[in-house]
């Protein structure tokens, strides 16, 4: 732990520490000390993440490869710089701030706060792929993966073990640019070759990879945390910088606090890593304009720039900066420094845009088509990629059908270019004049905007929320992060710093553009996809909170008195402020210190470890099966497939199957709904076990913030598949914790049900169930949870079968699995049989464990009949 920590923090410091030396002499007397430290650790960032992001494009990635790089380019930096007469002391002669310590105890609130990453290596979301896709980049070097399972299948059987629908609507499959999907977010660029992208950009799978190279699995998922808290830091260094210090520490701790910033300290999202990005290339630009030192460009180009590796809502930073330049060009207030940020940010963005094409292709023009290009222009790329799902043949085919449009556009760009430079100095006193009055016109604009979300904040208060696609719906959303008063003073800051005079801040004037053009848009937008919470709030979590809680802390720090005789005016900002920390504090009440998916790592592991090597695992596709298949591929190294449940009875799977059983490999089909499939003719499955996960989870609502925490519960039936047999055991499964079985049943409770959680079911102190069965009954399978708290005594359920003792099972834990042998007289084929179960009852109102009155026995989860069927 110790050595991984210390390589981590040479990765975060020394990069960083070699070019304040080099390059930063001009700036030490102009920065404060913590700007010199966010300075450091902002140069370490963007370094390692160019070259991480390089390396993995070209399939070179590895860590003695990248830390050779980075030690070494830091020790020839570093040792120039000291012999050209720098000192090694970074914070020579910067100014201290004492108020800054404060940041200290914040920060170490952060800390406790988030202690621990969540579990979350699933699949089928994005924040499971990013951490699969790491590991992928860890393990072999590049970001494309090249599956040789899937070329070794004969080709007859592939669209079976694949998915190979594609579409141009808003569904979830990829679209003409691709060949289908590997797995939910693992599209193929090639079927015949095995070649599968991974979803979105990759820079911050690139970062999962560095954490996993140092440290394993277990260091990969803090990657999260880093990050989390570096972003956290970087709206502080700005704020300390822009607003001044007291802003920025309020502004930190009112962050650090808010809920959406712990979930997203702890669950992996790649806006987590474009937090200190944005935040630390504000600060860095800020800079720029205050000193025109070429150092800062650099840092403030790679920072911007890299954004674009992160996440495709970055489109709006070049616009906003193009229309910045322009104006400052036209205007004739261009500074040292500028030419050298627009070409770094010109090459990385450049470059990002080359990664977006080549690498991440099928996401990129998903979301292109679908989202961002005007319905005109995504049918041109339609078109051009229709069959093609090359990259380099689909560009190829957009030059060529679109030559005559390519042209006009380039003589139109040069005609308005010639245009600008003609008329360049009426334009700039046009522009003199408009600014004499332009902090109205921004203030003007703020204040009707924030009218207009406050206003439709209160009407949708009153209204439940259907689904989180609408931006005016997103409006309440967003305010129950910030809570109402903190989306209010936000929005009253927002107007206040944009109708501010600032001629002699231009950097404040850039920060307010910057933040008002990306946080607005993003409203307009809305969530866009998948409608829960934590799920639609990661898109505000880099820029949109964190500003808003920014303008809020400028309007409290506004408020409070600069006179020590007007005290008594102090108690409004203090209460306001104490509000805000309360709201937030009940917000974030039901998940202090939890941690999603915990134990999920070992449970999946243990689930790899149940089958023999080199085995082949068909998944039923399902949800469970989702969460599970990508990190048993890409993490575990097992040959997996996730097919349709219909598939099992299609002729076209048996040469997959007879070339399997043929290289001596053993074949397992993981069902989900609790019954053997239908079998085809030459195919034979047989029941063997079942296997269980059994993680807490938060609530998914819509309609209000979430609130609780509970159990994700998946149940997989193991059968093996073999070429024809004659007599194996089937499985049936009576889903009691859904309430679904329709069987008469006697003391069992009604289901309990949280958005997003599995449901479950308490019993009374006996439950009977009637059982049909339709062969020989060989075993009954019962899971079952305890759900007792601490000092009550573990239930010892009794087990009968035609009121005959089958046994007695302790239940202990969460999802507690016993089997039970049945004698073959106790039960006849076609006979009905009564199960019965006794234990002792607890009752919850009498243990001080809430206030329910209801005698309970245990969680019952479902009833497995395992029977003989001859055929």
């Amino acid at each position: 732990m110790i050595g991984n920590a210390l390589i981590t923090a040479a990765i975060f410091l020394l990069p960083g520490y070699a070019g304040w030396l080099a390059f930063g002499e001009s700036l030490r007397r102009r920065v404060t000390a913590v700007t010199t430290l966010f300075l450091i650790l902002l140069g370490s960032l963007v370094t390692v993440s160019w070259l991480g992001i390089l390396l993995a494009e070209t399939g070179l990635f590895s860590l003695p490869l990248l830390l050779g790089v980075v030690i070494g380019g830091s020790l020839i930096v570093g040792t120039w710089a000291i012999r050209n007469g720098r000192s090694p002391n970074p914070f020579r002669r910067t100014r201290f701030q004492p108020v800054s310590l404060l940041a200290l105890p914040i920060l170490a609130l952060a800390v406790w706060l988030s202690p621990q990453p969540f579990e979350y290596i699933n699949g089928g979301r994005d924040h499971g792929l990013y951490v699969n896709t790491g590991i992928h980049i860890a393990q072999t070097g590049g970001i494309l993966i090249h599956d040789a399972d899937l070329t070794a299948v004969p080709p007859a059987s592939r669209p079976l073990l694949t998915n190979p629908e594609t579409s141009v609507t808003p569904k979830i499959v990829p679209g003409p640019w691709s060949q289908g999907q590997r797995l939910p977010g693992l599209t193929i660029r090639s079927l015949a070759d095995g070649i599968i992208a991974p979803h979105a950009f990759h820079l911050y799978p690139v970062w999962i990879a560095i954490f996993y190279a140092i440290g394993s699995l277990g260091w990969a998922l803090y990657a999260t945390v880093a990050l989390g808290l570096l972003g956290a830091l970087s709206l502080y260094a700005a704020a300390a910088r822009l607003f001044g210090q007291p802003v920025g520490l309020l502004a930190f701790f009112l962050l650090i606090i808010s809920l959406a910033q712990v979930w997203y300290t702890q669950s992996p999202s790649a806006e987590i890593l474009l937090q200190p990005l944005f935040w630390g290339g504000l600060l860095a630009f800020s800079l720029l304009l205050a000193t025109g030192d070429r150092y800062t460009a650099v840092l403030a180009g790679l920072s911007f720039g890299l954004m674009h590796f992160t996440k495709l809502d970055t489109i709006f930073i070049p616009l906003i900066l193009l229309l910045f330049f322009l104006y400052r060009w036209f205007r004739g207030r261009c500074q040292p420094g500028f030419k050298t940020f627009i070409i770094t940010y010109s090459l990385v963005a450049l470059h990002a845009a080359l990664h977006a094409f080549f690498i991440a292709a099928i996401y990129f023009l998903d979301q292109m088509t679908r989202v961002l290009l005007p319905d005109f222009l995504a049918q041109i790329v339609v078109n051009a990629a229709n069959g093609y799902p090359n990259p380099a043949d689909i560009l190829r085919r957009l030059a060529a059908q679109n030559a005559g449009f390519i042209v006009a556009g380039l003589v139109g760009l040069g005609f308005l270019l010639w245009t600008a430079r003609r008329f360049r100095t009426a334009v700039g006193r046009q522009l003199a004049r408009a600014e004499r009055r332009a902090h109205i016109g921004l203030g003007l604009i703020a204040a009707g905007l924030g009218a207009a979300m406050i206003g439709v904040y209160l009407i949708q208060s009153f209204h439940p929320v259907a689904q989180l696609a609408n931006p005016w719906q997103f409006l309440t959303f967003s305010g129950w992060y910030l809570t109402p008063l903190g989306l209010l003073l936000g929005v009253v800051g927002l107007a206040q710093v944009g109708a501010g005079r600032r001629q002699n801040r231009p950097s404040l004037n850039f920060a307010w553009l910057m933040l008002a053009g990306n946080v607005l848009p993003l409203f307009l937008l809305g969530a866009g996809t998948f409608p829960d919470q934590f799920w639609a709030i990661r898109r505000f979590v880099p820029i949109v909170l964190p500003a808003f809680i920014l303008f809020a802390a400028t309007v409290l720090w506004n408020l409070v008195p600069r006179r020590r005789a007007q005290w008594a005016g102090a108690l409004l900002p203090l209460g306001l402020a104490g509000a805000i920390v309360m709201g937030q504090g009940l917000n974030l009440r039901p998940f202090l210190r939890f941690t999603d998916y915990k134990g999920l790592t070992t449970q999946v592991a243990q689930l790899a470890a149940s089958f023999p090597p080199d085995a082949v695992l068909l998944f039923e596709r399902s949800d469970p099966a989702n969460r599970v298949t990508a990190p048993l591929w890409l993490i575990f190294n097992w040959t997996v497939f996730s097919l349709e449940p219909e598939a099992i009875e299609d002729p076209a799977l048996l040469p997959a199957v007879e070339k399997w059983t043929a290289d001596g490999r053993s074949i397992f089909w993981l069902g989900t709904n609790g019954a053997t499939p239908p079998e085809q003719a030459g195919l034979s499955l047989s029941y063997e076990s079942v296997q269980t996960l059994a993680v807490p989870l938060a609530e998914g609502p819509v309609g209000r913030l979430p609130q609780s925490v509970g159990l994700y519960l998946a149940t997989f039936d193991v059968h093996r598949v073999t070429l024809a047999t004659a007599v194996h055991p089937t499985v049936t499964t009576i889903a009691v914790g859904r309430g679904e079985n329709g069987l008469a049943a006697e003391g069992l409770y009604p289901p309990h049900q949280l958005p997003g959680l599995t449901p479950r079911r308490w019993t009374s102190g006996q439950v009977t169930l009637n059982l049909p069965t339709s062969g020989q009954l060989a075993q009954i399978s019962l899971m079952m949870g305890n759900g007792r708290p601490g000092g009550v005594p573990r239930a010892e359920a009794a087990v009968y079968l035609n009121d005959t003792l089958l046994g007695t099972a302790r239940v202990a834990g969460v999802n507690d699995v016993f089997d039970f042998a049945i004698p073959p007289e106790l039960v006849s084929s076609g006979e009905t049989a009564v199960l019965r179960l006794e234990m002792e009852p607890w009752v919850a109102a009498q243990t001080g464990s809430g206030r329910d009155q209801r005698t309970l026995g245990v969680l019952l989860d479902w009833v497995k009949l395992i029977e003989i069927k001859n055929d």
